[in-house]
Parts: C-alpha cells; structure tokens; sequence
C-alpha cells in the first residue's frame, strides 16, 4: 500500500495518465509497476489498464522479455476476473512474445499460461498439448528436472485428474483405476 502510495506521486491521473517529462522507460516501469501493486492488493480491476498500458508502452519499445511477461500477468489477471477468453488471448501475446525474446525459461514457463487458460476454457486436448510442449521445453533446459514442477507441475496435474475426477463421481474405485490418476501419483512422487 505503502509503494502504491508512493507511485501515485507520478501519476496525473491515478493508474491512467501519467504526470508528463517521464521517459518512455520511466512510463512503462511504473505503469507495471502500479499494476503490480494494484493486483497485490487485490485490486485486480484497476490493474487492468496500467498492465495494458505497460505492455503497450514495451511493444513499441521493442521489449520482448517485459512484453511478454507484462502479458502473462495480464493473462493470469484476466483468469482471476473470470474473463476467460481474453485470459487466452493475452496469454497467446505472452507466448508469440517470449519467443521473439529467445529467453528459453519466458518461452517454457508461458506456454503453461496458455495451456492452463485453455483448460480453464474446456480446450482439453489443446491444454494437453500445451503442457506437454511446456514440459519438452523445460527436460531440455533443466535435465535433472524433466517434469514441470511447482505451480507448472501442479496446473499439468490438475488437467490430468479432471478426467480422473469425473470419473470419481461415479464412485471411488472409478478414479483408482485410472491412468491419469496412476500418472498424476507417478508426477507427485518423482517431483
């Protein structure tokens, strides 16, 4: 709150307009980092136009890597919102941006935005394909890491048990048979 407080100094019009003789760098870093604030607070609508505004303002400075990654964060707020559809269409940005970046991890770890945000949206398979590509990504970077761990790892678990799930609502010995379930068990223990 404190920080958020202090960046207000530089805005002429809170999170919207920013007081004018601020370099193009200087408006994209506190326009994210407004957003930013603004989210950690819970404040996730009014981080919407900040975050927009940064990512915009780092397109046209040629950015990438904060490009991208002010689109991830933008997809993940967007996810938080219930706005589903613009959730994949930013994360889909974050993607198409890490990889004009080349930063390997930014390439990874946003392919997972977008698999979870599709899953979200009931694009399965397409979320399966996401996370497995994802997945292929990070065993070459990091081989004594060849699954997706951590919030990664646990989003592929939870898109593998939703069929697992499912099927458990017909009762419990349906879900112990499963594969994804025996997967998922495999994923957990190795990670």
């Amino acid at each position: 709150g404190a920080d958020l407080g202090a960046l207000a100094c530089f805005f002429a019009k809170p999170w919207q307009r920013l007081a004018p003789d601020l370099s193009a760098t200087a408006q994209a870093w506190l326009l994210s980092v407004a957003a930013f604030r603004l989210r950690a607070l819970g404040r996730l609508a009014e981080a919407l136009e900040p975050m927009r505004a940064g990512a915009e303002s780092a397109v046209v400075q040629a950015d990438w890597k904060n490009v991208a990654a002010i689109y991830n964060n933008l997809s993940e707020l967007q996810l938080g919102l219930g706005r589903i559809a613009l959730a994949v269409a930013d994360a889909e940005r974050a993607v198409g941006y890490a990889d004009r970046s080349g930063d390997a991890f930014y390439r990874m770890a946003f392919r997972t935005t977008l698999a979870d945000a599709r899953h979200q949206q009931g694009e399965r398979e397409a979320a399966r394909r996401g996370f497995a590509e994802a997945e292929a990504m990070q065993a070459e970077r990091r081989l004594e890491y060849p699954l997706l761990y951590s919030l990664r790892g646990f989003q592929y678990g939870e898109l593998l048990l939703a069929e697992a799930e499912r099927a458990a609502w017909g009762g419990p010995a349906a879900a112990e048979d499963s594969e994804a379930f025996a997967q998922v068990r495999q994923r957990a223990t190795q990670t």
